[in-house]
């Protein structure tokens, strides 16, 4: 268990590096809104009071607050083709002397449609488009750190997708 969480932390913090460069804010430009998914969390996590319900309650809320649409599946389909703001948590639980210890990587990536240019009939397929992603170590008893650690990379999403849309 202990090797496996250091492989995910020295793995988090190498994809972590290379996301942070280039996130995509171009491709930001003329979307309308944007309908959140967030992944089923590991039931340990959710057992020791982090529920995948709040954090897309509170995605989805600092989103309207910027003033920024959130859709249902369908409407995001009808309104730009399918464009999805999807919303990873994955951790694992320590065990031994770390068993209050979570090593967690968070992240939020923007999926949409995309066409390949150098084919001149291309399917549609979906691709992350913009990315953010980060890696905590967090006590079990202070869960909460993980919703705010997603609400600063909301943030971050929500600044790039105003400056990409600003008149």
């Amino acid at each position: 268990m202990k090797r496996a969480l250091l492989v995910l932390i020295s793995l988090s913090i190498s994809v972590n590096a290379a996301a942070q460069g280039s996130r995509g804010k171009e491709t930001l430009k003329g979307l309308h809104g944007f309908h959140v998914v967030v992944e089923k969390l590991n039931p340990e996590l959710e057992r020791d009071g982090l529920a995948a319900r709040q954090i897309q309650m509170d995605i989805e809320l600092r989103l309207r607050k910027a003033g920024i649409k959130v859709f249902s599946e369908g409407e995001a389909n009808k309104a730009d083709g399918p464009t999805v703001l999807h919303i990873m948590v994955d951790a694992v639980k320590g065990d031994d002397v770390l068993e209050n210890l979570y090593a967690v990587h968070m992240g939020i990536e923007l999926w949409q449609g995309v066409y390949l240019y150098r084919l001149e009939k291309s399917p549609a397929f979906a691709a992350a488009t913009w990315t953010i992603r980060g890696t905590a170590f967090v006590g079990k008893e202070k869960l909460d750190a993980v919703r705010s650690y997603l609400a600063g990379q909301v943030d971050e999403f929500i600044k790039d997708y105003l400056a990409a849309n600003s008149k």
